[in-house]
């Protein structure tokens, strides 16, 4: 299949992201780290992994993999980057500016994205969505839960998004889960709640009591 790589591989190695943002975290010094907050990242991970496993289609990595776990490292490392940003300048300016210069990067292909919306108009709603919803608002959420929680402690959050999507599958397309992805659910929920309980119970360095 090429460069192809399978949805459940791809989704599993963006998780990942999660591990590069704490491990950075940790070495920068910048957050607390130990036992508890390893083993759950790692549990949150597995979570993650045993959701791909049950995911339609057959679970295969491709030479994209490589590129897919580049961006998940790129990705881990900007939350560490971004949450002194957004402490200081708060989580507008911290979040408008990436995306105004993304959008800037984006520009030479803008012609092509407009004739392509206007051959399928049906798509413009959902467009919209992503583009305010999923984009703007919800790097603007993301920005101030770092700010607030840290990237150790925000990112790890993500591992939700699998369990969520799996749940809104059930009324949205009708798609019930197998039993492999209840577990795989669990356990992502078990590892995101040793992470924040662990936080809690640790005390704060200076970085995290600004």
């Amino acid at each position: 299949m090429g460069s192809a790589i399978s949805p459940g591989a791809a989704s599993f190695i963006v998780a990942t992201q999660t591990v590069f943002a704490a491990g950075l975290a940790w070495v920068l010094r910048q957050e607390r780290g130990g036992v508890f907050t390893l083993s759950g990242t790692l549990l949150g991970l597995v979570g993650t992994g045993i959701i791909s496993l049950g995911m339609p289609g057959e679970t295969h990595l491709g030479p994209g993999a490589l590129l897919v776990l580049l961006a998940a490292a790129c990705s881990g490392t900007t939350f560490v980057l971004q949450r002194p940003l957004a402490c200081r300048y708060g989580a507008a300016k911290a979040a408008g500016w990436p995306l105004i210069v993304g959008a800037l990067l984006l520009a030479p292909w803008l012609p092509t994205g407009l004739r392509q919306a206007a051959a399928a108009p049906q798509a413009i709603a959902a467009i919209a969505f992503l583009a305010l919803g999923a984009g703007v608002l919800g790097y603007a959420c993301w920005m101030v839960a770092l700010a607030g929680l840290g990237a150790s402690r925000a990112a790890n959050f993500l591992f939700l998004m699998a369990p969520l999507a799996t749940v809104l599958a059930i009324p949205i397309n009708g798609h019930v889960p197998p039993p492999t992805t209840i577990l795989g659910g669990a356990a992502t929920l078990a590892g995101v709640w040793i992470v924040h309980r662990a936080y809690r119970r640790a005390p704060a360095t200076d970085l995290e009591s600004r």
